[in-house]
């Protein structure tokens, strides 16, 4: 079988609402990154944080639990192939890349280098974190699975370790407390993923006799989730572990996750294809990992902001960096499938 073959056959095995939840999030994860770092917008961008890792947990727990169980071996090489390899080796280029191009501005210190390399050791270097914390949760859910095989209800039941983050909540911790920032997002990644798996088979089979019951339900899953999140002012920090608004932040998350989720079932429902979306979706992990690199190229040369005293030309500038790193990400992607005729995972 040929490349094509194989990338025809790949593609007919993915499910779209899925390529098209993922395209959704990895989106308001570019916009997130540039909102954060280049523009004076921010605090009104910070309900991105609580639907993009969501809704990338809920899919991955809808992928993972619909799969039977096979050799641990198997398990350990294939979840090594698509989050343990792709992690180490871009936090590794990030950290050196950023250490790099200080290095040229005469900018580098003895501190910056220690901090980097505890990023790039312990406390995850980026948004590459979340592979890592993906593969120790998967870890954690393939252990359980084994074990109690046979009790799925258990299995559920398991998912409520993942309220102990929001009822006990943390300020800034640390460094020498990291291990309990890295604990606290492994428990949430585990708990959202059997979140996701439930809620897909309980409330979007019950409404699956309507498409427009499925739609409108969402729609009103993200609404509510929304105000909570800002009449409430919870924030959902995966990076810090920290989880403003105890339960009420985990309820926005589960509501924005599973909203966003709904609409593009519906939408699937009613024979509308997203094809743009579905393709960065189809991408989500290449597009993740690259546009780091990227907004560090722009951030460590020029350390300035997207900012002026125009809200209109602010927002222009800031859209224009979010295609930037998309289609930058895409393009660099895409050059290395040909030179090296293998995809990153």
């Amino acid at each position: 079988m040929n490349r094509n073959e194989s990338e025809i056959l790949i593609r007919k095995s993915r499910i779209e609402w899925i390529d098209e939840s993922k395209g959704i999030a990895i989106l308001f994860l570019c916009i997130y990154h540039v909102i954060q770092y280049f523009s004076d917008l921010y605090p009104d961008f910070l309900f991105l944080l609580s639907a993009l890792f969501p809704i990338f947990m809920f899919c991955s727990g809808i992928l993972e639990l619909q799969k039977d169980l096979v050799p641990f071996r198997e398990w350990l090489k294939k979840k090594s192939k698509s989050l343990l390899i792709p992690w180490c080796v871009f936090s590794i280029i990030n950290s050196l890349l950023k250490i790099g191009v200080l290095l040229v501005l005469n900018r580098l210190t003895s501190e910056i280098i220690r901090d980097e390399m505890f990023d790039l050791f312990l406390r995850g270097n980026g948004p590459n974190y979340y592979l890592i914390m993906l593969f120790f949760a998967e870890l954690l859910l393939y252990g359980v699975r084994k074990i109690f095989a046979d009790k799925q209800l258990f299995l559920y039941f398991t998912a409520l370790i993942a309220v102990i983050p929001f009822i006990f909540p943390i300020a800034q911790v640390e460094k020498e407390w990291i291990w309990l920032v890295l604990l606290r997002r492994t428990i949430v990644t585990y708990g959202f993923l059997i979140i996701g798996f439930f809620l897909y088979n309980t409330v979007f089979k019950y409404l699956n006799k309507s498409k427009f019951l499925i739609i409108l339900f969402s729609i009103a899953c993200i609404i509510t989730g929304t105000v909570i999140l800002y009449k409430l002012n919870v924030v959902f920090d995966l990076w810090n572990a920290i989880f403003t608004g105890k339960i009420w932040c985990l309820l926005s998350a589960i509501l924005l996750g599973i909203g966003w989720i709904g609409i593009f079932i519906g939408f699937n429902k009613c024979d509308i294809r997203l094809k743009k979306l579905t393709y960065l979706g189809e991408k989500s992990l290449p597009i993740m990992l690259i546009h780091t690199l990227l907004l560090s190229v722009y951030t460590y040369p020029f350390a300035s902001r997207i900012s002026s005293q125009s809200n209109v030309l602010n927002a222009i500038l800031s859209i224009l960096l979010v295609v930037y790193i998309v289609v930058g990400s895409l393009i660099i992607y895409n050059i290395y499938r040909k030179v090296v005729k293998k995809p990153i995972i």
